[in-house]
């Protein structure tokens, strides 16, 4: 919208620390700020400053004074990449009182079919199955197609398993494994934080020679050894590309971090249980590309699978196909936001 219509002052706004201090420069926005607090007079008063002519708000963010305040003042209120599952509060038999927030929004562009017939089931019609932005958003790094010194030093024409935001049973697992020397290639790790200590403490438990990438960045280290320890941000998801397959985080804790950017450059992906609230990880799952594990024994016996090549190379092209008969969402999202301008 930026491009094509550029003449329009486009504020972005998070809510939350590590969306904002990642993204406080991003140059397609005139402005990004913090949303304030979701309270009556937060509302009215952050909307008489901004008259906005229209609002676009994403996947669940559900703010009941904020879309109270833009329906009264009827200023087209967007939700994009919605996404609802039966076990949404609003779908309980405690959550009548917090429906009154899906009759705000101007229309919904849902991710699914099935959010489409939850918010059907409650009579909301105002929808539209587009399918998930952010599949675009990833293809864009793919066609990007940058490169990085570093990582192909350490690679060495070799492909690595990318352990993607990986949380402490992750790192653990991987651990065990390469200590047990069931695993002699080359690992990339990328925590999900960035704790010099725990970073430390993780590398002198292992039994192979591991190095950090801000070290190497600096000229302090060689690109040598197993494991290459991502010790910064920013650089992962540019990362993929020298992978074989991934095992991404968040999966034993709040959720698994974001497995469409593996599956974009064709990594088989491995997780933990806690998957549910994610559509594409359910759709990989059942199509063969990706697979929850409960356990160690599980991660080792799906790691020994993918030493397979032909298992490799069959799992590697479902989550490329997933991927490819997905995207589009963000034209006809577009297309549709551009209406009301």
């Amino acid at each position: 919208m930026k491009v094509e219509q550029p003449d329009h002052f486009y504020l972005l706004t998070f809510f939350s620390p590590s969306g904002y201090l990642q993204h406080s420069n991003y140059s397609k926005a005139n402005s990004v700020h913090y949303l304030p607090l979701d309270n009556k007079p937060n509302a009215k008063q952050f909307i008489e400053i901004v008259k906005p002519k229209i609002v676009v708000f994403v996947k669940y963010e559900f703010w009941l004074f904020y879309f109270k305040e833009l329906s009264g003042r009827q200023i087209p209120l967007f939700l994009i990449s919605a996404k609802l599952t039966e076990s949404h509060l609003f779908f309980q038999w405690y959550g009548s009182r917090y429906r009154q927030v899906l009759k705000l929004p101007t229309l919904f562009f849902v991710q699914d079919e099935k959010t489409n017939e939850l918010l059907k089931g409650l009579d909301i019609d105002n929808t539209m199955v587009t399918g998930d932005t952010r599949i675009d958003r990833v293809l864009e790094v793919l066609s990007s197609g940058k490169d990085n010194a570093i990582v192909e030093s350490f690679l060495d024409n070799r492909k690595a398993v990318v352990v993607g935001s990986s949380w402490k049973t992750e790192e653990d697992y991987v651990m065990k494994w390469l200590n047990s020397g069931a695993f002699s290639g080359k690992i990339i790790m990328a925590p999900h934080e960035i704790n010099p200590q725990k970073i430390t403490e993780f590398m002198e438990k292992l039994s192979v020679s591991s190095v950090r990438y801000s070290q190497v960045e600096l000229g302090l280290e060689e690109p040598k050894g197993q494991v290459l320890i991502l010790d910064c941000i920013g650089v992962l998801k540019e990362i993929y590309k020298y992978g074989s397959w991934a095992f991404i985080g968040g999966g034993f804790s709040d959720g698994i971090h974001n497995i469409l950017e593996p599956a974009t450059f064709g990594l088989p992906i491995l997780f933990g249980p806690n998957y549910k609230k994610f559509g594409e990880a359910e759709d990989l799952i059942e199509q063969g590309g990706a697979v929850s594990i409960k356990s160690y024994k599980e991660f080792f016996e799906q790691s020994a699978l993918l030493m397979n090549p032909m298992q490799l190379k069959e799992r590697s092209q479902i989550c490329e196909s997933y991927i490819h008969q997905n995207q589009g969402a963000t034209e006809m999202v577009v297309k549709h936001l551009k209406s009301y301008l």
